[in-house]
């Protein structure tokens, strides 16, 4: 079937296809955020779940209960900065090896 603008619904099919592979993709990333040389450490995914916090020893004697909660809120904002770096060198992979199947000419339109 045929819609405007020459486009054809299995090309919009496949669009959608790869659109839902690569959201995959990006969900299955994960990135780390540190914080106090180390004390606190998380690690979440693509989607911004936490997998993972770790708190040393250490850190629950550097300065109470006030310390620790800032030393966590740190390292999850780290971690949300990394993973955001880390999903957009992702989508710029996967986008790039998606464009050339998008931008190849209709058949019969090759030069």
């Amino acid at each position: 079937m045929k819609l405007p603008f020459n486009i054809d619904l299995k090309d919009i099919n496949e669009m959608k296809a790869s659109a839902e592979k690569m959201q995959m993709e990006l969900d299955q990333v994960e990135a780390t955020g540190t914080a106090g040389a180390d004390m606190v450490i998380v690690r979440i995914n693509g989607k911004g779940d936490v997998l993972e916090v770790s708190i040393s020893d250490e850190a629950y004697s550097i300065g109470g209960k006030q310390a620790l909660q800032t030393l966590v809120a740190a390292a999850i904002a780290a971690a949300l900065r990394n993973l955001k770096e880390a999903r957009d060198e992702k989508q710029a992979e996967i986008v790039g090896r998606m464009m050339p199947s998008f931008c190849q000419a209709p058949d019969g339109m090759n030069p």
